[in-house]
């Protein structure tokens, strides 16, 4: 299958439209100082990331006072807005662009097949999120799920103020993750191995800075972020897993909030979750 990006080994793009193998964008300096500060801001934001959560209790303090995520809310999104600003910068800085950065609407299969799976995949979603406001045997399912599953508490709006903060997050996570994770970590690596392997590498890295949260935590948000890469590299665009990235997120908060009055309907935790509360918690840790 190709890629929108060059192979080290055979210069030229390789994407394939209408026949033709055509360019999609100036590719980076490997050595100029910009690169290497998009990839030192990846990095920190991850170490970042990863030492806060480890500092964070699993549950919300009883007394942490009004709106208690809310706090967590604006920092995610000030992180990870600041973390692709840097990316971008220092990606167009080395001489990169825009399209090769994933900012582009590419023709061919690829393309049209990654925004199926968008739509489509969107548009499942919304659909269960209306379900769920309608159905209140919905609700009291999904709260089951929700309260057997871990890590929910601290991404589980509970007041006006955190929904709204929540939403903000959600297309902050949308827009940014993409740019970072797969428009221009994607982008580094194919600068010195294959594309495919790059998009290899870069989920391994994803999926293991989630270590923190154990063996089945990184098992959940491995299929979405399997899928989001596969859209990116087989359309040479951010644009479709933007799309389908922030509907999952909006959707998961919207399902979470309208379960806000329903928590303890099962007793225990740590269960494993099934069906869309494992989508909904795999996406709300992206």
């Amino acid at each position: 299958m190709s890629s929108p990006f060059p192979h080290p080994a055979a210069p030229g793009p390789m994407f394939p439209t209408e026949g033709a193998l055509v360019g999609v964008g100036a590719m980076p300096d490997p050595g100029h100082w910009g690169l290497n500060l998009g990839l030192a801001a990846l990095c920190a934001f991850l170490v970042r990331s990863a030492w806060k959560d480890l500092r964070r209790p699993e549950r919300v303090p009883e007394d942490a006072g009004p709106d208690p995520r809310a706090r967590l809310f604006r920092d995610t999104i000030v992180s990870l807005w600041a973390a692709a600003l840097l990316t971008v910068f220092g990606w167009l800085q080395a001489g990169g662009d825009l399209r090769s950065l994933g900012f582009v609407l590419l023709p061919g299969w690829g393309s049209w097949a990654a925004w199926a799976v968008a739509v489509l995949g969107s548009a499942f979603l919304v659909q269960q999120w209306r379900m769920v406001g309608r159905s209140e045997s919905a609700r009291d399912r999904y709260a089951i799920q929700v309260d057997q599953a871990t890590g929910f508490d601290w991404v589980r709006p509970t007041t006006a103020r955190e929904y709204r903060l929540f939403k903000a997050m959600a297309l902050t996570a949308g827009i940014t993750e993409e740019v970072v994770f797969r428009g221009f970590l994607i982008g580094a690596l194919s600068l010195w191995i294959h594309p495919w392997l790059a998009a290899g590498l870069a989920l391994v890295i994803f999926v293991g800075a989630h270590v923190y949260q154990g063996i089945t935590g990184m098992v959940r948000i491995l299929p979405v972020s399997v899928v989001l890469t596969v859209l990116f590299m087989v359309s040479g665009s951010v644009l479709p897993g933007i799309l389908l990235h922030a509907t999952v997120d909006l959707a998961a908060g919207a399902i979470m909030w309208a379960l806000r009055d329903r928590r303890g309907l099962s007793p225990g935790a740590g269960v494993s979750a099934d069906g869309l509360a494992i989508l909904v918690q795999a996406q709300v840790r992206l």
